[in-house]
This record gives structure tokens, C-alpha cells and sequence, in this order.
């Protein structure tokens, strides 16, 4: 009985803090976003929108779409298209679904989505 309460006064204080710090992360809105996506922030999204200059930052293990696209959205509707890699933090990801949003707002839901099945469609 000893046992278990000396390994729960140790694992107890190290969940707390691992959960502090989540809270923390989640707190920390406008990190950089780093790599190929250059230094766009969460709080210049609807600054950027409403310039006309609209950014899709892409995540994963491979770019979410590829460069004949990436042109094509960029000449006809003003969209960069970034990829930003498989290693993401939490700041980058709300970065990422700031500008998506700024993105549906103007085109729709599931914008990039469609327009990257009728660009498939189009040249099958």
C-alpha cells in the first residue's frame, strides 16, 4: 500500500503540470508559424482577408495538394497554398484554421476540398 501511494504522490504532480502546460499552449495564439510557411500569425488572418490575400497552410506527412494546383488556385482565386510539413504545434494548426476559415467566409466550406476535386476531374 506504501508503494502506491509514493507512486501516486510522483505521477500526481507530473499530470498537473503536463495539463498546466496544455492549458498554457492553448493560450498562445499567435506563435510563428514556422518552416515553409514563412511568418504568418493567427491575428493576421482577417487582416489578410480583407486585404484580398488569402493563405492555405497545408499539414501532414505530404502537401495536401500538388503544384498544378497550388497555381491554379493562386492565378484564379488569390489563394497561396503553403505546406507546413508533418511536424506541427498547436499554435501553427490554429494558424492554419484561421486562414481556412477567412478562405470558407469568401468561397464556401469545403472550398478547397471541392475546387481540388474539379481540378482533378478536369485533367483525368
Amino acid at each position: 500500500m506504501k508503494k502506491y501511494l509514493i507512486a501516486l504522490l510522483i505521477i500526481l504532480p507530473v499530470v498537473m503540470l503536463a495539463q498546466e502546460e496544455e492549458q498554457e499552449t492553448r493560450k498562445i495564439i499567435t506563435l510563428e508559424v514556422s518552416g515553409s510557411s514563412s511568418n504568418y500569425h493567427l491575428k493576421d488572418a482577417p487582416a489578410m482577408a480583407a486585404a484580398g490575400e488569402y493563405v492555405y497552410i497545408s499539414y501532414g506527412i505530404a502537401p495536401a495538394f500538388n503544384p498544378g494546383f497550388n497555381s491554379y488556385v493562386l492565378k484564379e482565386y488569390g489563394i497561396t497554398v503553403i505546406s507546413n510539413g508533418c511536424m506541427t504545434s498547436a499554435g501553427q494548426m490554429a494558424t492554419a484554421s484561421a486562414f481556412k476559415k477567412e478562405i470558407e467566409k469568401k468561397y464556401g466550406e469545403h472550398f478547397m476540398h471541392d475546387e481540388f476535386e474539379k481540378f482533378k476531374k478536369a485533367r483525368s
